[in-house]
């Protein structure tokens, strides 16, 4: 199962999922680590310009991750968090609105001007 997870993770967000589902199997692995530098640096595809700064952080925070001393620990929070902050969930313009009135659906009788 991991190797199929291995393969197919190539977007932030199911990177993260794998590094904290490794971390907990795995404990202080250090294949781990390399897997991790590995993977952040050739797979997840480049953000828009307006979201790079969201790559940015979420490097800079794995690799402060593997600098503390319990990183077995504090990596499957700092993904968790990292998910949480929604940093990564796909942008989607806002709802159009319609015009009721084209529809018909306009209710003349609440117009008191």
């Amino acid at each position: 199962m991991l190797v199929e997870e291995e393969e197919s993770s190539t977007e932030f967000p199911s990177i993260l999922k794998l590094l904290i589902k490794k971390t907990r199997i795995s404990g202080n692995n250090p294949q781990i680590r390399q897997w991790c530098y590995e993977v952040m640096s050739t797979r997840p595809h480049s953000l828009p310009k307006n979201e790079e700064k969201c790559r940015e952080e979420i490097l800079d925070r794995i690799e402060e991750g593997w600098q503390r001393e319990e990183w077995v620990i504090n990596m499957p929070q700092i993904a968790d968090e990292i998910l949480d902050q929604n940093l990564l969930t796909k942008r989607t313009p806002p709802a159009t609105r319609t015009s009721h009135e084209a529809d018909g659906l306009i209710d003349d009788s609440f117009n008191y001007l």
